[in-house]
């Protein structure tokens, strides 16, 4: 029902057709009767007698849905404040030394002379696949991922994603999960993809990332589990963060024991040549570097810089060309997007700890129903 009156809220819905159809059967709702449901629901699984995994991520839910009905009915959140409220972490603001130091591992790799910015953009499109090899580079890709993904977990029988390619919309790749094991994966050719880049997509978006994620959950916890609520997976909520810091540590899972080199040797002639050395420093530090991402989010919407200064400072610590800046930046101010940066790297801080500490942790993260919350006090 708060899906009706917000674009996108639901993310996806896999569960009984009944279920969904009576929920809108009577129209749509006034955001503060929904506001009042969801404070009824929070109190009610808080004293009930769930298993605690459970409860936790209904908890977690039910805040969200608190707070973007809470803002719907006219109250003021601040944009940290709903961040923590829907997310369940308070938005860390990522030092710019973290990205210096990040400049530094990247001028000791890249080649040639002079500016590192010009230096970076240049070693990306060098690596850049061709707009018309995309589709057959990314199922190579699908292939080589897919198959180092049946290592690490046990993929439900009859899963499958596919991809398109599309143009006009404000992100790099997105994940339409249809259900029923099936996953459909639109990468943005608005513009230039590097080898590197493709590789992070594919291994990000399907194997082992939101796909394998989707499906194992959808098979484990919802259908075996009869666990109702994995039914449906709404974006401003703890499970975001949970979801993109699996994807965001997924090629690191995927090479884990031979490395990103092995994985281009698996996935054959790609039409580009790469030093995987280089293009291993190159993927870690840009994902470091996202976090320039999260840092403008908060300007713009709390400090109240311009799109223009917000483009400068992607350029400067990102190291972003122009129109990559752009872009950014139309994705950072889009209603369905706003606070969403912040899961990616608080998401990939989050994960990447409890795998570093938790024997198989990354198969744990993607078969149970973990929350941001037992990963906080894990």
């Amino acid at each position: 029902r708060v899906g009706a009156l917000v674009e996108d809220f639901v993310d996806a819905y896999v569960g009984p057709a009944a279920l969904r159809d009576e929920a809108l059967a009577d129209g749509r709702h006034e955001p503060s009767s929904l506001h009042d449901e969801a404070q009824a629901l929070l109190d009610a699984v808080s004293r009930s007698d769930l298993e605690e995994d459970r409860a936790q991520w209904l908890l977690g839910q039910l805040r969200g849905l608190e707070c973007v009905t809470a803002r719907l009915s006219g109250d003021h959140v601040t944009w940290s404040d709903e961040v923590e409220r829907c997310f369940g972490m308070r938005p860390r603001h990522a030092d710019e030394r973290e990205f210096r130091a990040s400049h530094g591992r990247l001028d000791a790799v890249l080649p040639g002379a002079g500016d590192l910015a010009g230096r970076y953009n240049a070693w990306l499109d060098a690596a850049e696949v061709p707009r018309e090899s995309t589709l057959r580079a990314i199922d190579a890709l699908t292939a080589a991922l897919r198959r180092r993904t049946a290592a690490i977990v046990d993929l439900p029988p009859g899963e499958r994603a596919a991809f398109e390619t599309v143009t006009g919309e404000p992100w790099q790749a997105f994940n339409q999960y249809r259900g029923d094991l099936f996953s459909l994966v639109q990468v943005s050719q608005d513009l230039p993809r590097s080898l590197i880049d493709l590789v992070d997509v594919v291994a990000h978006e399907a194997y082992p990332g939101h796909h394998t994620e989707r499906a194992c959950k959808e098979q484990l916890l919802y259908r075996d589990g009869s666990r109702l609520e994995m039914s449906v997976m709404i974006v401003p909520a703890p499970e975001a963060v949970i979801a993109e810091g699996i994807a965001t540590n997924a090629l690191e899972a995927a090479i884990r024991l031979d490395g990103l080199g092995a994985l281009l040797d698996e996935a054959g002639d790609l039409g580009v040549r790469v030093d995987p050395d280089v293009a291993q420093v190159v993927h870690v530090e840009g994902w470091n570097l996202f976090g320039a991402g999260a840092n403008v989010a908060r300007m713009i919407h709390e400090d109240g810089i311009s799109h223009e200064e917000a483009e400068t400072y992607l350029r400067e610590w990102a190291l972003y060309p122009p129109d990559r800046a752009a872009k950014t930046v139309r994705f950072l101010t889009d209603p369905g997007s706003w606070t969403y940066a912040t899961a990616y790297t608080d998401g990939r801080r989050l994960c990447r700890s409890f795998m570093d500490r938790t024997p198989d942790g990354f198969r744990r993260l993607l078969t149970e129903q973990v929350t941001v919350a037992s990963l906080l006090h894990a």
